[in-house]
């Protein structure tokens, strides 16, 4: 899980085989992102298998999987 999504977007979209990633559209402060932590956990568990997937959360709980594209 990251907040720094840009630079993992590209190792992702490299690396098809990567084992999934999560990433903080934006966290705020530390309760705040440990609250949109497990809301993401949740829905990469309720999606089943993550690998090569991407998984982004913003500020107000709502999770999309966006397709990683190579630049």
């Amino acid at each position: 899980m990251t907040s720094n999504a840009d630079d993992f977007r590209q190792l992702g979209a490299h690396t098809p085989a990567h084992p999934g990633l999560a990433d903080m559209l934006d966290g705020g402060g530390r309760a705040q992102q440990l609250t949109l932590g497990a809301g993401l956990a949740k829905a990469i568990d309720s999606a089943g298998a993550a690998p090569g997937r991407l998984f982004e959360i913003d500020r107000q709980g709502s999770v999309v999987l966006p397709t990683l594209k190579k630049p």
